[in-house]
């Protein structure tokens, strides 16, 4: 029951990131400048096309 519950935990505090500050941490932009790039017609898939893993 601990892991299971332990899980959870960890599942939602990895989904309480934005896709905007996982981009952002990514990319090394700010999340504001991601935000505004979305904001300009630029996709989330545009913008990490330049991610070099």
């Amino acid at each position: 029951m601990v892991s299971v519950l332990s899980s959870s935990i960890v599942f939602a505090a990895v989904t309480t990131k934005t896709l905007a500050y996982v981009l952002s941490e990514l990319t090394g932009k700010t999340v504001r400048k991601v935000t505004k790039d979305k904001t300009t017609g630029k996709t989330h898939g545009a913008m990490a096309s330049g991610i070099k893993s």
